[in-house]
């Protein structure tokens, strides 16, 4: 059994993972983390120099040709289910939680995170920012949506999301 963990940057994807992976006795994966340590490199760098439509391809390749194994638990990169048709592969083989945070929860997390995430670097300011999200966010969040599971990220309990699983 696969589940997949979607949701937009800095929603508590891989913490949350973890725990969750953790209360199941599953294995948990983070794509971030996995397509870092098979490049070599931070996907910051990554797409400085190769561009983020190469790290979305990669990404995409990577979350379908990486060896998961069995009772699993993964945290997406936050644009992952957005491209190459991500969300409907997570579907397929998979059950797919949402992690849904408001606007001013996500901000108030990036805040200090800004010059890690690649696509938050171009903010020059906390209007910035907040505009950033904002646009990010509404492009993302029908897709987020199409989700299996969709949980209120703030105050997320494991045994609420364990108890909405379909577990085989």
């Amino acid at each position: 059994m696969r589940i997949y963990l979607v949701g937009f940057m800095g929603s508590g994807k891989s913490t949350f993972g973890r725990e969750l992976a953790s209360r199941l006795g599953f294995s948990f994966y983070d794509l971030d983390s996995i397509f870092e340590d098979s490049r070599g490199t931070t996907i910051a760098r990554f797409i400085e120099g190769n561009g983020e439509d190469k790290f979305r391809e990669l990404e995409s390749a990577l979350l379908r040709g990486y060896d998961w194994g069995k009772n699993i638990v993964i945290a997406a990169g936050g644009g992952t289910p957005c491209f190459h048709d991500n969300m409907n592969y997570m579907k397929q083989t998979g059950q797919v939680i949402y992690l849904e945070l408001s606007e001013e929860v996500l901000f108030r997390r990036l805040v200090s995170l800004k010059e890690e995430r690649p696509l938050l670097k171009e903010a020059k300011n906390e209007v910035e920012l907040r505009a950033l999200i904002h646009s990010l966010l509404s492009k993302r969040e029908k897709i987020y949506r199409q989700a299996h599971i969709i949980c209120a990220g703030e105050a997320l309990q494991a045994s609420e999301v364990i108890n909405r699983l379909h577990l085989r």
